[in-house]
């Protein structure tokens, strides 16, 4: 993986699908990225299956929909049907049949929310993007990579807890939709350096995704801090729309 400075808008990602912790924050950013800024049609859907918003262009074939499992537990991804419950209503509403579209569960590494062992199986057990999903971590939340859009230098930033990284993102009175083309190219460099200081020249999923766990897991064992971290950039690598 090399440093990037370009942005292919024009990239076709098909349908891609996106389970989510939050029930607010990562439903902004993700439809701040993908229908603001790249133009793809945008679907959301809530904890009862049920289409929240639908933002549908005629004219572009990529889809992003975005749903919430039962509860923030990282554990309900093993145990939810939710992706039946996704189909069900994207083919009787929407005439969708998701069946091959890629799958990623974004969520917060934080250590007051999910236990270890358990985060670690799922890195293990999700790893392919379209059979079993991606699961993309941020360390030790997603408020990580709103900061990453603006602070070239966050990679050498530590937080105690998601609560931590969040009140910084307060501070720095940062707004979503400032997050443009340029914004989302420091957040995939910053994201690249970080790599680069674990020794991850290549990203290779699932194994360098579990590397990037252990070492920060190591990292918080002898300091009780996180090193600054998302992986949501890696999503805009994986589906080729960095180049």
């Amino acid at each position: 993986m090399a440093y990037q400075n370009m942005i292919n808008k024009n990239k076709n990602v098909g349908t891609v699908i996106f389970i989510v912790e939050g029930e607010v924050k990562e439903f902004q950013i993700l439809k701040h990225i993908f229908n603001k800024i790249l133009g793809y049609n945008y679907v959301s859907l809530g904890k009862d299956g049920l289409i929240k918003e639908s933002y549908i262009s005629k004219d572009n074939n990529s889809e992003i929909i975005v749903a919430n499992t039962s509860n923030s537990n990282i554990s309900s991804i093993n145990k939810d049907d939710y992706l039946s419950k996704i189909r069900n209503t994207l083919l009787k509403e929407l005439n969708r049949n998701i069946k091959y579209a890629k799958i990623y569960y974004v969520w917060d590494r934080d250590q007051d929310s999910n236990k270890t062992k358990v985060v670690k199986e799922l890195l293990e057990t999700l790893d392919d993007d379209i059979v079993n999903g991606k699961l993309i971590l941020s360390y030790p939340c997603i408020e990580v990579y709103e900061l990453s859009n603006y602070d070239k230098r966050l990679h050498t930033k530590e937080f105690v807890s998601a609560k931590e990284a969040k009140s910084a993102l307060k501070n720095k009175k940062i707004k979503l939709k400032h997050i443009n083309e340029t914004t989302l190219l420091t957040a995939y460099n910053n994201m690249i350096t970080s790599l680069k200081n674990y020794q991850i020249n290549e990203f290779k999923y699932p194994e360098s995704n579990i590397k990037v766990f252990n070492k920060e897991e190591e990292y918080f064992k002898d300091y009780h801090k996180y090193q600054a971290l998302s992986l949501v950039s890696y999503i805009l690598y994986d589906l080729e729309i960095l180049i």
